[in-house]
């Protein structure tokens, strides 16, 4: 019998033989017993095979084992029927009720997040259709994976003019995937004394947390005022001469103060001070957690593809990142938990997801290493080992999935990134298995976009093949259907098989926030330095 504990998919074995005379003893009072009696014996029946088994048995589905039932989400139009309940800038502020967030412990803080597609996002047209929205978010994914691809190889070729990979550069990288394309979730954070409150992209592609500032020499249009921080009495400029200043791989001295450097592959670029600054989580839990002596970029010149948000929350591995600088008075840890946007269009019915740093409970989760990649230490790499679908474990060979000596290929987490992409061999792979099981699923080809190339026309709830992503350290992270088909257009009838093919240049494969949905993460940076998974619900009510 299979069991979901949080996530852990478990077997039971039960043995028949002790409960075989119990079973035949409630079998005859059936048969004699009268109508009303034979309930209350089902009954009794029922909870005493619950105590014996020690898990809580489930009315059978049909269901075959290696599948899952896939649910038609309900559309609802944001355009025809969906209004704003107010204009307040931030979601957060509509909703009263306080955060029924699980498992997290005291001595840590956690952030709400929404999706710039959610239906209290500022940054969403209330005019848009939903596909328009996806539409739109395929191209931000395109252009996300686009730029990682470039990063990592500008830094790979890097490392091989270095001629060496034996140990770790001098200076850390400032990295960053922040780009048009990157904008999935974002959060608010207020910065100085006083505070104002600004909106930041959440990213694990980046380290650096940099906003929009007056002086602004060259600026883009936020949501939002820009920060001044003339106006607050905790800014402190760092000079060319500290530690901080000497982090920066891309830094430059004026008037004996350090300033950062930061450009994208396509050719975006943020500059400004590197200054210390007094954060405040007022978009929290509980009461306001407050943050002393953060180094952030100051960017006076800021111009490119970025929209919408005053910067980015850089989540990277790099020195300067949020969760490392918050080491120094947390646990060295921090979880998301995003919640699935395509199990219901109803917009009315949207919930936040969450971000939280600190330590937290994990006592269900199960933990897989994360792989140290020197040539692009800002990334999250883990080692991948396999992938089923159904019950058939696919061929695949390792290096499909491993880094070279150069540090090109390989595994990612991405928050940024929507699709997963998997190398040729992996995916090609993947599809022709879920082609060749879902043979009850009815095979379409939809115009006007070239990124999928398995998709389906669904009209009602139908079983699906599972997919199960293998991990190192037996870790097995079996997807919810909503995280196998997504939805591509308003009818709410077709559905695309929610991966493609990695770059062939870069053979870099990236575990998008698609299939991240439902399951709390946790990046444990600690000497352990690992990365856990459980199943849960996400929202934030």
């Amino acid at each position: 019998m299979n069991q979901n504990v949080n996530g852990l998919f478990l077997k039971f074995n039960l043995n028949i033989s002790s409960v075989l005379p119990i079973l035949l003893f409630y079998s005859d009072r059936l048969i004699t017993g009268t109508p009303q009696g034979k309930m209350l014996q089902v009954l009794e029946l029922w909870v005493f095979l619950s105590i014996v088994t020690g898990v809580s048995l489930r009315v059978c589905t049909g269901l075959e084992d290696g599948y899952n039932l896939f649910h038609i989400p309900k559309f609802q139009s944001t355009s025809s029927t969906t209004s704003r309940q107010n204009h307040q800038f931030f979601p957060w502020q509509q909703s009263p009720e306080k955060w029924r967030s699980k498992d997290l412990l005291k001595g840590g803080f956690g952030l709400k997040l929404f999706h710039r597609d959610d239906a209290d996002s500022p940054l969403i047209s209330i005019s848009s259709s939903v596909h328009k929205r996806f539409i739109y978010q395929m191209h931000r994914d395109r252009v996300r994976v686009h730029l990682l691809d470039e990063t990592l190889i500008k830094l790979t070729e890097d490392s091989k003019t270095a001629g060496s990979t034996s140990r770790p550069p001098l200076r850390t990288p400032v990295i960053s995937g922040l780009d048009e394309g990157s904008g999935e979730y974002f959060t608010t954070i207020s910065f100085g004394s006083p505070s104002t409150d600004v909106l930041v992209t959440m990213d694990t592609g980046s380290d650096l947390m940099w906003i929009q500032c007056q002086r602004c020499d060259n600026c883009y249009d936020q949501l939002g005022p820009i920060f001044d921080p003339s106006e607050s009495k905790t800014y402190y400029p760092i000079d060319c001469y500290s530690q901080a200043c000497d982090n920066l791989s891309h830094k430059r001295c004026e008037a004996a103060g350090c300033q950062y450097d930061i450009s994208y592959g396509d050719g975006s670029f943020t500059k400004g001070d590197l200054a210390r600054e007094t954060l405040t989580m007022n978009n929290t839990k509980e009461k306001p957690f407050e943050i002393n002596d953060f180094y952030f970029g100051c960017g006076h010149d800021n111009e490119g593809l970025f929209i919408a948000s005053s910067g980015i929350l850089g989540l990277g591995r790099g020195d300067l990142s949020f969760p490392s600088q918050l080491s120094k008075i947390l646990a060295p840890k921090f979880s998301y938990c995003l919640t699935d946007r395509f199990s219901d269009f109803d917009t009315r019915n949207s919930f936040s997801s969450y971000l939280y740093f600190g330590g937290s409970d994990t006592s269900h989760m199960r933990f897989t290493p994360l792989i140290h990649n020197l040539a692009a230490p800002t990334f999250y790499y883990i080692q991948m080992r396999g992938i089923s679908v159904g019950k058939k474990v696919l061929e695949i060979p390792n290096s499909a999935f491993e880094m070279d000596a150069f540090g090109r290929g390989g595994v990612i987490l991405d928050s940024g990134t929507s699709v997963t992409r998997l190398s040729f061999m992996a995916y090609q792979a993947l599809r022709d298995e879920f082609r060749a099981t879902a043979k009850n699923l009815k095979r379409v080809e939809i115009s006007g976009q070239d990124l999928f190339d398995t998709c389906f026309e669904i009209t009602r709830n139908q079983e699906i093949p599972t997919i199960t992503l293998h991990f190192a350290d037996n870790v097995d992270l079996e997807l919810p259907s909503d995280n196998v088909l997504i939805p591509v257009d308003t009818s709410g009838t077709l559905f695309c098989l929610a991966f493609a093919e990695a770059s062939r240049r870069s053979s870099l494969s990236i575990i998008g926030n698609i299939q991240q949905q439902g399951f709390r993460i946790e990046f444990d940076l600690s000497s352990k330095f690992r990365v856990g998974f459980t199943r849960q619900d996400c929202s934030i009510r």
